[in-house]
């Protein structure tokens, strides 16, 4: 069940161009509807900032805390590579943008109707692209009840996106990305059997579903070589890209083979705030960054 071979988009062998990755919101389903909209709804509630801006700098006020976050850019793209951000909970350390929220805002465009709301500007070349995906893409901030900062996607954009480096354990509505492929996963029980259906975004064809009970002792195995149940012929991605589980924990999801890591990685979509730590990698547009480190100086 779930074999066959998919075509994705044409991909180059180039290890650059594994990493500026093509966007879901590109890709149109059968009835020209926005897929990245069918799959994930994302609620664009920090990027709400009148009354909730004076609500956070007066909190952040009686703050004792002192915490940074240091990341740095590791790839070749549209910002310099080595070129290193600090960050506070009071926001982007000489940053354009006055408001001291505890949030940096990423984009590509630093304003917008003359007005700054990007921190950390990611360029794009071409201007009408840049003109349709202007606003807010992403934003790290300070959360002041987790005393720690958080990263996610704002719903405009070419999607954000964390590199896995541990076992995920799959929710409703999560998107993957692998080489130049995005995928779906949605999941339901049928009979009090436990089923998950993986939908290869941007393909007219149906879900490929995978039964629960058929895999508590075996893998699903996505990538492009043969013998994967979920095979993709896509040059950016390992012979086993991926692999799926079933546990008593539900569906697992883990980048490579259970012994080796791919080379290119599997990314989750940022739909929700994931606590940022040391090491961790994440990317939007063309950009590539590593968190250097989490410190607290307090």
């Amino acid at each position: 069940m779930g074999n066959g071979v998919i075509n994705c988009c044409e991909a180059s062998s180039s290890m650059m161009e594994e990493i500026t990755m093509l966007s879901p919101r590109s890709m149109k389903s059968p009835h020209k509807v926005n897929i990245i909209n069918e799959v994930c709804q994302t609620n664009d509630n920090i990027s709400n900032e009148s009354q909730s801006i004076v609500n956070r700098i007066t909190n952040k006020t009686n703050l004792q805390s002192s915490i940074q976050l240091h990341i740095k850019v590791v790839n070749s793209g549209p910002i310099p590579k080595d070129t290193h951000f600090k960050i506070t909970n009071y926001g982007l350390e000489n940053s354009k943008r006055t408001f001291k929220d505890g949030k940096v805002y990423f984009g590509c465009k630093r304003k917008d109707r003359n007005i700054i709301i990007n921190d950390i500007v990611i360029p794009v070349q071409n201007k009408e692209i840049q003109e349709h995906h202007r606003g807010r893409h992403f934003c790290i901030y300070y959360s002041i009840e987790k005393d720690s900062f958080c990263i996610r996607d704002l719903g405009k954009g070419f999607g954000a996106y964390v590199r896995l480096d541990s076992s995920l354990i799959l929710k409703e509505n999560m998107i993957i990305n692998i080489g130049s492929s995005f995928l779906a996963f949605s999941q339901a029980v049928l009979e009090k059997i436990p089923v998950l259906n993986i939908k290869i975004m941007g393909e007219e064809r149906g879900s490929i579903c995978f039964e629960g009970n058929e895999y508590v002792n075996k893998h699903i195995t996505m990538g492009r070589g043969i013998t994967c149940d979920l095979r993709l012929d896509d040059n950016l991605l390992s012979k086993i890209h991926a692999t799926v589980f079933y546990n008593s924990n539900g569906w697992n999801l883990v980048d490579g083979d259970m012994q080796k890591k791919s080379t290119n990685g599997t990314w989750l979509y940022l739909s929700e705030e994931i606590e940022m730590y040391t090491s961790m990698i994440f990317k939007a547009n063309q950009a590539v960054f590593q968190v250097v480190s989490v410190t607290d100086s307090s």
